[in-house]
């Protein structure tokens, strides 16, 4: 199963296709650029370019359930010994304002296969020998073996405290 050692996956037909493909593209970025860091963050780009607009749907979807929040409360005050009737009423507030809760969390579905087949791709090629993901990449030796400076963990932790940061309402 091209190394991606998430065997729940093998059982969906054409992953290993999907894998491939993505594989193919790095390798074509990693031969055109030169660089095989250089390739990976420009598969990155151009995949968070793709997935943008499912993006800008959850965090509207998000900031429209914050909005509503207050008035979530005061049905849960209203009827707080009748479940049913919260259920109802919630339900009833969710289709006056055209909010489906489940906008925020499904565009995570969509997501996943993607991550999942970048992560088998970037394993299988950090796997192979003398191909362009062999090759150093700034203070890496080699993008197939660990940051012997523990320098990436500090670097993508920053990075998810901006873009928490940029997701939290304001105010």
């Amino acid at each position: 199963m091209s190394g991606s050692g998430l065997f729940f996956l093998v059982s969906i037909p054409l992953w290993d296709q999907f894998v491939g493909l993505m594989k193919h593209g790095l390798e074509f970025l990693a031969t055109t650029t030169g660089s095989p860091g250089l390739a990976i963050i420009i598969f990155t780009v151009f995949i968070k370019l793709v997935l943008t607009p499912l993006n800008i749907r959850t965090i509207k979807s998000q900031r429209e359930m914050q909005n509503l929040q207050p008035k979530i409360k005061a049905l849960q005050k209203k009827y707080k010994d009748d479940r049913q009737k919260l259920s109802a009423e919630t339900m009833r507030l969710y289709q006056e304002h055209n909010i489906n809760p489940m906008a925020s969390c499904l565009p995570i579905v969509f997501q996943l296969p993607i991550f999942w087949g970048m992560y088998g791709s970037l394993r299988a090629l950090s796997g192979t020998v003398g191909g362009p993901f062999q090759d150093p990449f700034l203070w890496l030796p080699s993008l197939g073996h660990p940051d012997p400076l523990h320098i990436m963990p500090f670097v993508a932790a920053f990075f998810q405290l901006i873009q928490t940061r940029m997701s939290m309402p304001t105010g």
